[in-house]
């Protein structure tokens, strides 16, 4: 019984947790908890002992499993998923595990020890039917008994005296035929002392019914009682069983089987779940308990002395063998952790005024919450986080102008703590978030220092993980607090260290950036002017035009991919067009389209024509700038192709001829009068080559007049006269 339950506090399933503990020490000991009590005692033992007795020279892992079902506080208790993830049982081997079963089914099922079984069971049945028809035989033979002399109140107990009184009857309390002198289980039943009595003191009285059975002679029932029982007492000296059994067949089958499944049982450390471990294995060495045990004492008494009340050259001490104590040791940190008073001794190191101190105490924080979920949401529950998040911002006593490398390092581990907020779950993501976290995310990426900037990085992807805000809001958010500058600068700072020191250890980092970049892209209007910023977008245009060997890496191509997205979803928005023309966007787009040396060539081009599309729809100097930057030749490549892309070319293609005279001298240049006269023989495309050249003819009459020759019409079996009847019929349309 739980002690919650003894107080009447409620019941819970952590008592069924308590009960677990309870249970194995009475698998271990074949006694419950507290067996000896009396039963208030033994309640009141259940409160007020820190826990039941636990079995002497039990493994650490099972010590620490029933120690964990034996807390005191309830809410401490695991539960029964935490339980099976304990090294206890999680680290059982599987094959163990079903190699016991298999070698206790097939020692069930052996043939020995099941024709045994079934011999005793055959046994007690013939001993139990036998007895029970001796039993009613002596009743319908037992009919001259004189019941008056039973129901008399004076009769004399002894059965001397009754035999004297009925000496014609048969006696009351059992009859002993023949039959059973020649039963060779009839010994194994308790015969009281008084039979023996009973068969020397009623000679007389039983000669009669030795005429009918027979004379017994030396086979008499009480001769064969005498020699069976004598194998079956115990000597003055004898300690043991002796070989009585040895004579006896029916015992010596019995005894036999049972003998063989207790070696069994013996032998085969496989069928006991609780074998004496072996001396090798390290998991189940006492040793390692008791100094695990002591390590922790030590903690404990080294976690004492972090109080504002001690000297700064004590907390020092003890914050530096914390971290030899449990630096390298995650076993002990857990066990550390899981302390009661842990969590009030932390909160109040951090009332500690001196640098060095939060130093050293961050120091020892970070290393406890290390791969610990629970711990580090329990001290952001206590109100920690906001303790952190203000000794990033200002460290006390304006302490960054008297000793600014000392408050750098105070804020770099605290920025280690915050870190470890975003990344571990999503609700320590959210309390962090309500403390301030975005603006401290953006004022780290403000900073010279790279491991701030990394903690920024992954605390904004963290930020967009969050399900419950949409991404946009948060995307309006960060915008506001002018993220996109800072982060666009520590953007181009990597890309210039990935190309001077020609390596891709930076490469992680700039996917990250270039998704976050991603995001952006993707947000409102709002967004999406934010990130067509002039600085914003020649940042993102530098990195597109490298000119190295780098640049061809495939890492680095793919994150140029990213980059290519973004520019493409903010040509999408047309109050964004200006400014990305204004930032040379096109000219940058044209280089990257015709180098084909990327290994992500063919979804550069995909994503590049898009963008061009968008950027050259409607504006005629956009226009006049692609043509001028020369996309003209890779367009008329591409149309060659049967590729599903001649539908953005075409477009851009048809409306170069009306752009400008700059484009129609591009054009011009590049055989563009050939190009329309030829794409008159695709029925989709007729008519806007007809526009095309009508235009050309209009603005450019001198250099456009066609010859027979030149124009080949009857070589590409064109008709003039379809074409300028379906294009009469287009330029007549809009008129009627």
């Amino acid at each position: 019984m739980a002690p919650e339950v003894i107080e009447m506090a409620g019941w819970s399933s952590a008592s069924d947790i308590w009960s677990v503990g309870c249970t194995i020490i009475e698998l271990l000991t074949q006694k419950p908890p507290y067996f000896d009590l009396a039963p208030m005692a033994a309640l009141f033992r259940i409160v007020q002992d820190d826990h039941p007795p636990l079995p002497k020279s039990i493994s650490p892992a099972l010590h620490d499993f029933i120690m964990k079902c034996f807390m005191k506080e309830p809410r401490l208790r695991l539960s029964a998923d935490d339980l099976l993830l304990h090294p206890w049982i999680s680290q059982i081997p599987r094959t163990k595990v079903e190699q016991s079963t298999q070698e206790v089914q097939d020692n069930v099922t052996s043939t020995d020890d099941r024709a045994a079984v079934l011999n005793t069971i055959r046994m007690y049945d013939t001993i139990t039917r036998d007895s029970t028809s001796s039993c009613l035989e002596a009743m319908h033979e037992d009919d001259d008994e004189s019941w008056d002399v039973d129901l008399q109140t004076n009769a004399p107990l002894k059965l001397v005296k009754l035999a004297a009184t009925t000496s014609h009857s048969t006696l009351p309390t059992f009859q002993l035929t023949h039959d059973d002198a020649h039963d060779p289980f009839w010994a194994d039943e308790d015969v009281p002392p008084a039979s023996s009595t009973l068969s020397t003191s009623t000679t007389t009285t039983t000669k009669t019914r030795h005429d009918t059975v027979g004379t017994w002679g030396d086979t008499s029932v009480g001769h064969k009682e005498g020699s069976k029982l004598h194998h079956f007492r115990e000597a003055d000296n004898d300690d043991g069983f002796g070989d009585g059994f040895e004579d006896e067949d029916a015992s010596k089958g019995a005894t036999s089987w049972r003998c063989r499944l207790s070696s069994s049982l013996q032998d085969d450390n496989g069928l006991d779940g609780f074998a004496e471990p072996s001396f090798g294995d390290p998991f189940f060495d006492s040793s390692q308990r008791e100094t695990a045990n002591k390590a922790t004492a030590r903690g404990m008494e080294l976690l004492s002395l972090l109080g504002p009340s001690m000297d700064d050259r004590v907390v020092l001490d003890a914050c530096h063998q914390l971290h030899d104590l449990c630096g390298h040791n995650a076993a002990l940190r857990q066990e550390l952790v899981a302390q009661p008073g842990v969590i009030p001794i932390l909160v109040e190191a951090f009332e500690l005024k001196q640098l060095h101190v939060l130093h050293a105490v961050m120091n020892v924080v970070n290393m406890l919450i290390m791969d610990n979920q629970k711990f580090l949401e329990n001290l952001a529950l206590v109100g920690l986080l906001p303790i952190v998040v203000a000794l990033v911002v200002t460290p006390p006593d304006n302490a960054t102008v008297a000793l600014p490398e000392l408050a750098s390092l105070v804020r770099l581990e605290a920025a280690k703590f915050v870190e470890q907020a975003c990344v571990s779950s999503s609700w320590t993501l959210q309390m962090f978030i309500a403390c301030g976290g975005l603006p401290l995310l953006t004022n780290f990426l403000s900073t010279d220092d790279d491991s701030l900037h990394r903690i920024a990085l992954t605390g904004i992807s963290c930020t967009f993980s969050i399900q419950t805000i949409p991404k946009n809001d948060t995307c309006r958010l960060f915008v506001k607090l002018g993220v996109l500058p800072k982060l666009i600068a520590v953007y181009n700072r990597l890309v210039l260290a990935i190309f001077k020191q020609h390596t891709m250890q930076l490469v992680d980092e700039l996917h990250k950036i270039c998704d976050i970049f991603l995001l952006f892209s993707q947000g409102d209007v709002v967004v999406k002017e934010h990130m067509c910023d002039l600085v914003v977008l020649e940042g993102l245009l530098y990195s597109l035009n490298p000119g190295t060997a780098i640049a061809k890496h495939d890492a680095y191509s793919m994150a140029m991919v990213k980059i290519l997205k973004c520019i493409r979803n903010m040509s999408m928005e047309p109050n964004t067009l200006e400014n990305l023309d204004r930032a040379g966007t096109i000219p940058t787009l044209v280089q990257v389209l015709t180098d084909e040396s990327s290994p992500q060539i063919k979804d550069i081009q995909n994503i590049v024509l898009h963008a061009m599309f968008y950027l050259c729809r409607i504006n005629r100097n956009r226009q006049t700038h692609a043509a001028q930057a020369g996309l003209i030749p890779y367009l008329q490549r591409v149309t060659q192709t049967r590729s599903p892309l001649k539908q953005f070319v075409l477009p851009i293609m048809c409306d170069l001829a009306s752009a400008s005279a700059t484009a129609r001298e591009h054009l011009w240049a590049c055989d563009g009068v050939t190009f329309f006269l030829t794409l008159l023989s695709d029925k989709f495309w007729q008519i806007d080559a007809m526009k095309a050249i009508a235009a050309w003819l209009v603005h450019d009459t001198p250099r456009s007049t066609f010859n027979k020759s030149s124009c080949a019409f009857e070589r590409r079996n064109i008709s003039l006269k379809t074409c300028s009847s379906r294009c009469w019929k287009f330029c007549r349309g809009p008129c009627e």
